[in-house]
């Protein structure tokens, strides 16, 4: 946040993805961890959390005010998991087969997620001879680029695309297999 400061960033947003908090153990972490999070809630524009007990925890500490903080949530909500019955009814509704291997992705079809590498991978499953299918759960700014290098690659009906929906943790439920690709690349020289 500071370096952001002093480059002249117009807006700055705080992303919390590990607090700092979850370590106070004794008074030197405390003041460690007050520092390093207070001090960027205090510059930034705006703080991202991931959880309402990360949401709960900055408010009570008072290291952010209400307005200035926002609350993107995990994909995987237990208290979102459906029934025995609505799971039966979601598998028979989309075509799930207990003959084969389901395979779940879900989450926003952008860059950041890479779905086109999960795609060229399913490419190379699919000459291996499995007979798995993959369920792509969710909509974005990639979707029609994904869908278009699917069909490049004839992945055919092994690949389908369910747009967004609105219980994406019932579908990662009804999955034998959840894949999450990793979208962090780290370059190492040039």
């Amino acid at each position: 946040a500071l370096a952001g400061i002093l480059a002249r960033r117009p807006r700055l947003i705080y992303i919390a993805r590990w607090p700092a908090f979850y370590s106070d153990w004794n008074l030197a972490r405390i003041f460690r961890n007050y520092m390093a999070e207070k001090i960027p809630c205090a510059l930034a524009d705006c703080t991202v959390v991931l959880t309402p007990s990360s949401r709960y925890q900055y408010q009570v500490r008072r290291w952010v005010d209400e307005k200035r903080i926002r609350m993107i949530p995990n994909a995987i909500i237990p208290e979102a998991m459906p029934s025995p019955g609505a799971m039966t009814d979601l598998k028979n509704r989309f075509g799930f087969s207990s003959d084969r291997c389901e395979v779940i992705f879900a989450g926003r079809l952008s860059d950041q997620k890479r779905v086109e590498w999960l795609l060229q991978i399913w490419a190379i499953v699919l000459r291996r001879g499995s007979s798995a299918r993959l369920w792509i759960v969710g909509g974005g700014r990639e979707e029609g680029a994904c869908k278009d290098l699917a069909k490049r690659l004839c992945l055919g009906t092994s690949c389908v695309f369910l747009g967004s929906q609105p219980n994406s943790m019932a579908f990662i439920a009804a999955g034998d297999i959840v894949v999450i690709p990793k979208g962090i690349v780290h370059r190492h020289g040039a």
